[in-house]
């Protein structure tokens, strides 16, 4: 299978301003989130990524990230049960290799406890509720995930809030490629209310 790469866009505050990411990766991963229910045209935005991957995508700078055009009502679409407020998140796109392959990143994407994916997580309970975790890390099969979540920050901050993530494999050059498109399902909050996590999508 093809060398893995990791594409993001979501909520992010950053010290300095980031560079504008080149059209061809801004409007390739809002196709994606757009597209990803679709297997055709979910398969065809995942080609152009890939593309656009091999040609462009080893420039370092990338791995500072960049800035990507917000999502909107196009893509979002009917995914959520709540009202977003678009204007109140920031596309931001990382870019990198993986040392790994994608069967390795695959073996890990159905284990219930996720908690090893970053050591602010004091929870991380995965519920699989589609899909097969024997034949997914073997290119076969997909995995629709619900994820409940607390994340700690400074002082004893915890927030709580539930994370929707799917997986698909798509062919793309002549392999194929594991994709991801998340969002948040429940917003949440500390419990003094000034510390929330209110929108994330990515993909």
């Amino acid at each position: 299978m093809r060398a893995w790469w990791c594409l993001a866009l979501g909520l992010v505050g950053c010290a300095k301003s980031p560079d504008v990411a080149p059209v061809d990766l801004s409007v390739g991963l809002q196709r994606l989130f757009r597209d990803y229910d679709n297997p055709v045209l979910r398969g065809d935005a995942a080609s152009a990524l890939d593309r656009w991957l091999s040609e462009d995508g080893g420039d370092e700078r990338y791995w500072e990230g960049v800035l990507i055009e917000n999502l909107g009502e196009e893509e979002i679409g009917n995914l959520l049960d709540f009202e977003p407020v678009f204007a109140d998140h920031r596309g931001v796109a990382t870019v990198f290799q993986s040392a790994f392959a994608a069967q390795d990143h695959a073996a890990l994407a159905s284990l219930a406890d996720q908690t090893w994916t970053d050591p602010n997580f004091d929870r991380y309970d995965r519920t699989l509720l589609e899909g097969d975790p024997e034949s997914f890390p073997l290119g076969d099969s997909s995995l629709l995930t619900r994820n409940e979540i607390i994340r700690s920050g400074g002082f004893g901050i915890a927030i709580p809030y539930t994370l929707r993530k799917d997986y698909h494999w798509v062919e793309v050059g002549g392999g194929q490629a594991m994709l991801s498109r998340w969002w948040l399902e429940t917003p949440g909050c500390s419990d003094n209310g000034k510390n929330c996590v209110l929108q994330s999508y990515g993909v």
